[in-house]
């Protein structure tokens, strides 16, 4: 799973400086080295945050907390991760359950 940073182009009315700033500051979130070749997917910058899953098909939404995610896998897996907006990087699992029937989703 991979969360990728959206930034605003810089305004005229705003000067831009401060979303320039931000965009280079960002850390783990640089341009590809293979821009170069002029292809879209070489050009686009890379995730700034990353977790690894099951090889499953996943359902993923921002959490409830502050900079989390849920994912929810189709082997019945569910993790809580949270994600450093500023420095990036792997996240941090913050909690996992497996579910083995229907029953297990609705207990509470």
């Amino acid at each position: 799973m991979h969360l990728f940073a959206v930034t605003s182009a810089p305004s005229a009315q705003s000067g831009g400086s401060s979303a320039l700033a931000l965009s280079a500051n960002a850390k783990g979130n640089k341009r590809s080295n293979f821009s170069f070749l002029g292809l879209s997917y070489f050009a686009s910058e890379w995730s700034l945050a990353q977790f690894r899953v099951p090889d499953y098909r996943s359902i993923v939404c921002f959490g409830q907390d502050p900079n989390t995610v849920v994912i929810v896998c189709a082997n019945g897996s569910y993790f809580k991760c949270r994600f450093d907006p500023r420095a990036g990087g792997e996240m941090i699992k913050e909690d996992y359950k497996v579910f083995t029937s229907t029953e297990q989703l609705f207990d509470n």
